[in-house]
This record gives structure tokens, C-alpha cells and sequence, in this order.
């Protein structure tokens, strides 16, 4: 193989797949069917409309529980608290009574609930786990002071100024409690299932099938003619896909983003599971096709529907044997082709305790993805040839 080469033939792959009108629908309309079954899915059946509050910049609600006493280390009332906080131009706070004060984390009516714990001197910003950033912000804003502007929240009198001066304690004890109120939906559970399904569908279809279809039809045979051979090829027309696979996942955790269902994932952990994914999937699929070349998508639906099959059972064992994880190897999740591939995506959307440690699960993936090129290479260079019936 010519390393050089390998750059030209992934760039020239890349920009004939996405000339390509069927790959280029393909990349955008899947992630844009998730978004909008998302979006319909929280509205309708959940009545929750509280990721559109971050997209068109509004204020978040927060309430602040008056029972007659200052909120201990910051010798604020619940009156000058709500000034304080109303200060920073992304907060809207009120006063409310105790009674009914939880119901309202519930019912989606606040983002956050401020509560004094007087018997242990502590002030509790209550917020679920998709409102942690809301959380933080009332609570530096309660140590910190609010950010002084223009317009109505700036515009604060002689009480708010008074309000805005050092605490008479020098010690601060604000502790964020995350409620169980995470998302109404929780759709992310089910985020990393639907994900390697897209890649696995992406990487069989426009990838495997359309590079065996045209190596037995003989539409590769110009690569002869040049120093790379056809293992050269594979690797080129394998790494475009999976760098398109790649995108088409990151827009899938966009659309997770954009409805509040993304609010554990490790961003830079997505990324590489998603990258590992790709390749796995795109290896596996390769060598499988050279077994039993199909000329058209539906061809592949039989392997699709194994990957489906695999990756469904090891979610529902995963989703109850991460209570307990393991210090070494889970056996049921190393035989599984895709167990360990569902792992690091579903610990990388939703931060749950490991099945088994990460390293196995690289491991796993790794392994498979070598045999898969393994397999795939030898078959195309020595067992795959053209069948010059299928010429058009």
C-alpha cells in the first residue's frame, strides 16, 4: 500500500459520494426525521417545552423560597435574593412559599428552586439535571452578584444596591442538589441504540454495497492503471464513509441537543465512540459483503437487521447490569459483536456507570474492526472479481 496516496483517494471518494444526491439526502434527512420525532414526541405526549426556552435566549425561572429568615452565610432575604438574581440578564426570579415549592421543579414552571437549610447553615439550589448550567449560574450569581447592565433588570434602587454588597459572612455553603426531574422524556436512554443503527445503515448501504457492486461490475478497474492497489482502494472508499457516517452522527446528537435530551453527554467522548463506530461498522460490513455481493441497498437489509437484533439485546442486559458494573470483563458483552460498540456510545450520551471498564470495550471494538479490514482486504484483492455480466 502507498501511504501517499491514501489522502488522495479518501478526498477523491469523499467528493464522489457527496455529488451524489441519494448520500447527500441520506447525511441530512435522518438526523432531521430524529429532530422532528423528538421535538413531536416531548410536545404532544410530555408537554414539555423547555429546551425552546435556550434556543430563543429566554430568561430562566427561577424561585426563590421565603419562610421568614435570611438565607444563612449570605444575609439576604428571599426579597433581596430575587433582586440579586435578577440582575443577570438570563434569570427571572420570584418569591414563592414553601407549600407547593417542590411541585414546581415538576411541573416545569421553574428551572431552579432556592432553599435555606437552616438547620445545617446551607443554602440549596435545587435544579434536575438538565437545568445544571441554570443551577450553577443562580448560584455564582447568589455569591457573586449580578452583572450590571441596561434596561429593566438593571434598573435597581437603593435596596438592590444594598443587596449587592459583601455578605456579612466570609463563608458561602451553596450546594447544587440534583432532583430527578432529568429530562420529562429521558429519549437519550434510547439515543446510543438508535445511533449505531444509523451508522450500521449508512456504512452497509452507501458504503459496502456500493463498493462490492462496483468492483464486480468493474467500475474500479481504472484504479489499476495507477500504483494503488485494490487493498488501497478499500482503505480510501472505507475511511470516506466512515468520516461521513462520523457527521451524520454528530447531526443526530445536534438534534439530541436542541430538545434538552444531551445534557450528560461528554462531547469529546461522543466523538470518539462515534469515530471507533465508524470504523468498526465499516470493516464488518465490508468483509460481510465480500461473502455475499448484493447489487442493490436492499440487499444488506438481512445484515442490518442482525446489527438491530445484537445491539437491542445487549441495551436491555446493559440497562440493568450497570447498576452493578464489573472490575474486569463482562463476558456477555464481549461475545457480543456490538455490545462493547453500544457501551461507549450509550456511556458517552447519558455518563452511566460502565458495564466494564472502557479499556475492554476499546479493546473489543478494535479487535473486530482489525478482523473485519483483515477479512475484507484479503477477500478483495484475492477472492473478489469482477463479474462482467453485471457490466451497464
Amino acid at each position: 500500500m502507498t501511504p501517499r496516496l491514501l489522502p488522495i483517494l479518501v478526498w477523491s471518494f469523499l467528493r464522489a459520494l457527496l455529488r451524489d444526491p441519494k448520500v447527500r439526502t441520506g447525511l441530512w434527512l435522518t438526523p432531521l426525521i430524529a429532530l422532528g420525532f423528538l421535538i413531536v414526541y416531548k410536545v404532544t405526549l410530555f408537554r414539555d417545552v423547555s429546551f425552546t426556552q435556550d434556543l430563543l435566549g429566554q430568561a430562566a425561572a427561577v424561585a426563590v423560597v421565603e419562610d421568614g429568615r435570611a438565607l444563612p452565610g449570605l444575609d439576604l432575604t428571599a426579597t433581596q435574593a430575587v433582586e440579586r438574581l435578577n440582575r443577570h440578564p438570563g434569570l427571572a426570579a420570584r418569591v414563592v412559599h414553601a407549600d407547593g415549592a417542590d411541585g414546581l421543579l415538576a411541573a416545569g414552571e421553574a428551572a431552579a428552586l432556592v432553599v435555606a437549610d437552616h438547620a445545617a447553615g446551607t443554602v440549596l439550589v435545587r435544579s434536575g439535571l438538565s437545568k445544571l448550567k441554570t443551577a450553577d449560574m443562580v448560584r455564582d450569581t447568589l455569591i457573586h452578584g449580578g452583572a450590571v447592565g441596561t434596561g429593566p433588570k438593571a434598573a435597581a434602587g437603593s435596596e438592590a444596591g444594598a443587596a449587592e454588597a459583601a455578605p456579612a459572612r466570609p463563608r458561602f455553603d451553596l450546594r447544587i442538589v440534583q432532583v430527578p426531574q432529568e429530562t420529562k422524556s429521558g429519549l437519550v436512554q434510547f439515543a446510543a441504540f438508535y445511533i449505531v443503527l444509523g451508522i450500521a445503515t449508512f456504512c452497509f448501504t452507501t458504503g459496502a454495497v456500493g463498493f462490492v457492486a462496483e468492483t464486480r461490475k468493474g467500475q474500479l478497474r481504472g484504479f489499476a492503471l495507477t500504483p494503488a492497489g485494490r487493498g488501497t482502494v478499500l482503505v480510501g472508499h472505507a475511511v470516506a464513509i466512515a468520516l461521513l457516517a462520523v457527521g451524520q452522527a454528530c447531526l443526530m446528537l445536534v438534534a439530541l441537543a436542541i430538545t434538552g435530551e444531551a445534557a450528560r453527554a461528554s462531547v469529546p467522548a461522543f466523538l470518539a465512540a462515534a469515530v471507533v463506530a465508524a470504523l468498526m461498522l465499516t470493516a464488518v460490513s465490508y468483509a460481510l459483503l465480500t461473502f455475499k455481493p448484493v447489487d442493490d441497498e436492499k440487499g444488506a437489509a438481512p445484515l442490518v437487521l442482525i446489527v438491530v437484533f445484537l445491539s437491542a439485546m445487549h441495551f436491555g442486559y446493559a440497562s440493568g447490569k450497570s447498576e452493578e458494573p464489573t472490575d474486569g470483563p463482562d463476558p456477555l458483552t464481549l461475545v457480543n459483536p456490538f455490545g462493547s460498540l453500544t457501551e461507549l456510545l450509550d456511556v458517552a450520551l447519558t455518563g452511566r456507570p460502565s458495564v466494564q471498564p472502557v479499556e475492554w470495550s476499546i479493546a473489543m471494538v478494535a479487535a473486530w474492526t482489525l478482523v473485519g479490514l483483515g477479512v475484507a482486504w484479503f477477500r478483495v484483492r484475492y477472492a473478489l472479481e469482477p463479474d462482467w455480466t453485471k457490466r451497464g
